[in-house]
């Protein structure tokens, strides 16, 4: 996208007349939006070395998951959901600065320059990953968000064949032309439908109706359980409703759902490192951290009901015994 950009508007002599350079600093801005895994044994940047690593710490950060992408969104959207935060990025912008610090990269311990923090902002970091589970589990993850999400993926995916949404992603130009206008033109079209067109404006207007599956519920994969495929639980649910002999398999929408603190099922806080007031160029990382998670990685497995309304009960009823069957009491 950023390359198109650059193409698109004519913007090479404008990057050049400020001093950059066409392959390197472009390269790096590449990189920033990507992200690197500075942790790496082999450097594996093009754009800046290693003695820049603390750079790709910034946008998009691979090592600790702190960085501005975030803070970004953060703001924004607890702003606008009304959901309270007590993560105050402004406050630990003051007390970033760079120091040398020693990270494994596999074989051993590779000194690198690397953003760290006030030990006294300890708590300030958690609460930033805290937010982000917090916006996950009642906004981007939200049960209703979670239905609403799969079915306009089913209405694109039948609109496919007219829209090229698919072919996209190839062509940036095209892909630059993808906005909410294509639901826009599924329900209010301005050219013949096939079969295929009308399926999936029956679903943009059960969206907009909000005449949505119900949500049955949820079973939380434990650690027993966790390692289990998706196909495997599926197949399970799948023979639970067929074992009822009342109820329609095609009548049910299943989803599985990932939830973490940004880095899988590992405690982000453990890859940062500090520094204290009195030694300020002395990096270090903290071992006594308070009032943690149990686990920092959910993964859920979701039952949702679009049959007739008065088999809700018993599709319910289905699902508790399943999940209770087949999951620990605290699913």
């Amino acid at each position: 996208m950023f390359r198109h950009m650059v193409e698109e508007n004519n913007l090479e002599p404008l990057i050049v007349s400020y001093g950059l350079d066409m392959e390197n600093d472009l390269t790096f801005i590449d990189e920033l939006i990507k992200g690197v895994d500075t942790k790496e044994k082999d450097w594996p940047a093009k754009g800046r070395t290693e003695d820049k690593a603390f750079l790709y710490e910034i946008v998009a950060n691979k090592r600790n998951s702190i960085d501005v992408d975030k803070w970004d969104y953060f703001a924004r959207d607890c702003h606008y959901l009304g959901i309270s935060k007590s993560f105050d990025h402004q406050r630990l912008l003051k007390f970033a600065r760079v120091c040398k610090v020693e990270i494994d990269d596999g074989s051993n311990n590779a000194e690198k320059l690397s953003i760290c923090y006030r030990d006294k902002e300890q708590n300030n970091i958690y609460d930033m990953f805290r937010t982000r589970y917090t916006l996950h589990r009642q906004a981007y993850q939200h049960k209703t968000v979670n239905i609403i999400e799969i079915m306009i993926t089913e209405a694109l995916v039948e609109a496919d064949g007219h829209f090229k949404i698919s072919k996209a992603k190839d062509n940036m130009e095209d892909y630059t032309k993808l906005t909410d206008h294509i639901l826009e033109k599924i329900v209010y079209p301005d050219f013949e439908m096939d079969k295929k067109l009308e399926d999936a404006r029956k679903k943009v207007n059960t969206i907009l109706k909000r005449d949505l599956p119900k949500f049955l519920g949820e079973a939380k994969l434990d650690e027993k359980t966790r390692q289990r495929k998706f196909s495997e639980v599926e197949d399970q649910w799948t023979k639970a409703v067929v074992d009822s002999k009342n109820l329609n398999v095609m009548d049910f929408v299943v989803d599985e759902v990932h939830m973490d603190h940004s880095m899988k099922g590992n405690n982000p806080m453990n890859n940062i490192y500090f520094y204290s007031k009195h030694d300020p160029n002395k990096a270090f990382l903290k071992t006594d951290q308070m009032f943690l998670p149990m686990t920092f990685y959910e993964r859920l497995f979701r039952v949702y009901y679009k049959g007739p309304e008065e088999k809700v009960k018993e599709a319910q009823q289905c699902f508790e015994t399943w999940r209770s069957n087949y999951f620990s009491p605290n699913a």
